[in-house]
């Protein structure tokens, strides 16, 4: 009997995350992409239309040079439930997004403080892998990347940006995207 119980159990879970799972879709096209400045031709979109890679010459948002702050940001129209982000940066180009930082805010990234921090590679060791998957689940209208170093120069080079997770209002139910967002 308790065998039973336990197998039952188990095939709800497995049940349940292949579900989760596969209603995961790619929130970035739904949002509008901006960053601080442009280099050039190389608009904030460009890093959600793909195709989904590291190269130049494929087209990659970029911001100018010369500047200690540097950021890309994707505004969703609605609260969603984000649970992973998907980056591709320039590829051959890593130290530029050295000590990067991923947000998930409903207004604006605040640097003053971690509120909405997802992830953050200040403090670790060598440059970061050009191609990133990053786990966050959590609610949040906004996703920020930010760079920002101590008097070296800053850059902001995607290529393409993923954005998966869910419409927060068939998550939750309105009555709580709605308390979340106030």
């Amino acid at each position: 009997m308790k065998m039973s119980l336990k197998l039952e159990l188990l095939s709800i879970i497995i049940e349940t995350v292949i579900v989760t799972v596969a209603a995961q879709i790619n929130l970035a096209p739904q949002g509008v992409a901006v960053q601080r400045t442009d280099y050039l031709d190389r608009y904030a979109n460009l890093a959600i239309k793909g195709p989904a890679n590291n190269e130049w010459a494929d087209g990659c948002s970029a911001t100018n040079a010369g500047q200690f702050y540097a950021w890309w940001g994707l505004q969703l129209p609605a609260v969603a439930h984000m649970t992973n982000i998907v980056i591709y940066y320039r590829k051959n180009f890593a130290h530029r997004m050295d000590q990067f930082r991923v947000y998930l805010e409903n207004g604006t990234a605040d640097q003053s403080s971690d509120l909405g921090l997802c992830y953050t590679d200040k403090g670790i060791p060598g440059y970061p892998a050009i191609t990133q998957n990053i786990t966050c689940n959590m609610l949040a209208k906004n996703m920020y990347f930010v760079n920002r170093r101590n008097n070296v120069e800053c850059f902001v080079e995607l290529c393409y940006i993923a954005i998966y997770g869910k419409d927060a209002g068939k998550v939750h139910g309105e009555e709580t995207v709605q308390n979340y967002a106030r």
